[in-house]
């Protein structure tokens, strides 16, 4: 029994004790203070002025407990009030409930002498803010939610296709202070075309450039002599689609395609499959009518009427092997100005003629030479035979005169 007591009697001495030295320390903390009166002192807070003192707290808190924070004279006493008047008292001291962004409680300190001390708490309760980053169209970069007075991390850099990215419109190194949108910077990238002519000069323009809000870009069209130019290919061997616009990004590397004719001539693709020259929209005076257009035949001439001037202006014509069918209309269209007309050779299968309006006969065209067109009323009307087949102004006859269905 007496052990027992003697138990009980160390643990209330070592309780006391403990007291003791709280209460010293707490003493010593007030006394280290200077505080005297209504003074007062709160830990972790910043003074604003010199009833004033404003804190910063993380958005997770839901309360804040002053009884550690707030230290008076050890003659005086504090009590908590949510209100300026001071009529209501919060006697647990700690300040809730506490809302996302400012909070304001009262501090009235009581001196032993009764005089008394009003101090304004402000509690921030920091808010979490909406950082957008907007990438102007280029790959999507996700939002960050950033509680205040923390820095955004910088996200990893988005793509946008025709631009090189540089950076962001924002200093990393700034902390967030309310909803922030952050925008991408580009520069935006130039493609260059090279030009391969295959017109054996070996002149290749290599200086122009593009970008992608240059699309569709139109090409360069050169000329060249005696030749029409039928349009560009990505692919050398020419055997991909004619371009004449860029659609996509990218260095380019072209060459031209060219067909041995006139350049100007109008085409008009037939429901056969081959070409008839339908116009003209030049200004030279030499014709050359080709073979092809665009890797299909060319069979009829149906008009060479140049649109772009009054008059006629054509005094020769060069006709390729692979034309059967002149038009009265395409004749009467060069009569006033032809001089001479030239048909290019071919085997003995082919005959090709005119027929003279005066005497009402077909006439043999030297399919080697040259032929001289003295009376512009002879070239009114041309024939060209293939076989026994003979063109004339409105039919396709046949040697017995039957008309034949064909689209010329």
């Amino acid at each position: 029994m007496k052990k027992v007591f003697t138990i009980f009697s160390l643990i209330a001495i070592m309780f006391v004790g403990v007291f003791i030295l709280s209460a010293c320390d707490k003493n010593n903390n007030q006394e280290e203070q200077g505080l005297q009166g209504t003074q007062a002192a709160f830990y972790g807070f910043e003074q604003v002025n010199e009833n004033t003192y404003k804190i910063s707290i993380a958005n997770s808190m839901q309360y804040l407990n002053l009884n550690e924070i707030v230290q008076v004279s050890t003659d005086s006493n504090w009590t908590l009030h949510p209100d300026i008047t001071a009529t209501q008292t919060i006697p647990s001291k700690v300040a809730s409930p506490l809302v996302v962004g400012d909070n304001t409680f009262y501090v009235l300190v009581t001196a032993s002498n009764s005089n008394v001390k009003l101090y304004v708490l402000q509690i921030r309760k920091r808010p979490i803010y909406m950082v957008s980053f907007d990438s102007m169209n280029g790959t999507t970069v996700n939002s960050q939610m950033v509680e205040e007075g923390f820095k955004a991390q910088k996200p990893q850099d988005p793509t946008k296709t025709g631009y090189t990215f540089i950076d962001w419109d924002y200093d990393f190194d700034m902390p967030i202070t309310s909803d922030t949108t952050i925008t991408a910077n580009y520069t935006i990238n130039k493609y260059k075309i090279i030009y391969k002519l295959n017109d054996d000069s070996n002149n290749d323009i290599i200086n122009e450039y593009f970008t992608i809000e240059d699309l569709e870009y139109n090409l360069k069209i050169p000329t060249r002599e005696n030749y029409t130019f039928v349009g560009w290919h990505l692919n050398e061997n020419l055997l991909d689609d004619c371009i004449f616009t860029i659609n996509s990004i990218g260095d380019k590397k072209l060459f031209a395609e060219w067909e041995y004719g006139t350049e100007g001539l109008q085409y008009e693709l037939t429901s056969y499959g081959y070409y008839a020259i339908v116009g003209y929209i030049g200004n030279s005076k030499n014709i050359i009518i080709p073979n092809t257009h665009l890797g299909k035949n060319v069979k009829v001439i149906r008009s060479l009427r140049n649109s772009l001037v009054n008059e006629n202006i054509i005094t020769e014509l060069y006709i390729s092997s692979n034309i059967w069918c002149i038009t009265s209309e395409a004749l009467r269209s060069i009569s006033n100005s032809i001089k001479s007309i030239t048909i290019e050779a071919v085997d003995d299968y082919w005959k090709r003629s005119y027929y003279d309006d005066r005497t009402h006969e077909f006439r043999q065209f030297d399919m080697r030479q040259e032929v001289d067109i003295s009376d512009p009323e002879q070239t009114a009307t041309y024939m060209i035979s293939y076989y026994d087949y003979y063109l004339t102004p409105n039919n396709f006859y046949n040697t017995n005169k039957q008309p034949l269905t064909n689209d010329i």
